[in-house]
């Protein structure tokens, strides 16, 4: 994964504040925090996340669409 291109165009204090809170979910479902790092930043696909962590699309989906949730309210909670 070190030498896979980042996929996103984010600013560079957004994808600091991503990468922090993506540390928190990393501790706090190592599962989801994969699958947001393989979406996000490798820019894999649902299947190809599902292949590479050995579990169904439809797992990798749920867990996108709550890791994505996730983040965005620790993202934006006040500080």
């Amino acid at each position: 994964m070190d030498e896979v291109d980042l996929v996103t165009d984010v600013e560079d204090d957004k994808l600091l504040q991503v990468h922090e809170v993506l540390d928190e979910l990393e501790r706090e479902d190592p599962l989801q925090a994969q699958v947001v790092k393989l979406r996000f930043f490798a820019g894999l696909g649902s299947s190809e996340v599902a292949n590479a962590l050995g579990v169904s699309e439809r797992t990798v989906r749920r867990h996108w669409a709550h890791a994505k949730a996730w983040l965005y309210n620790h993202i934006n909670r006040p500080p």
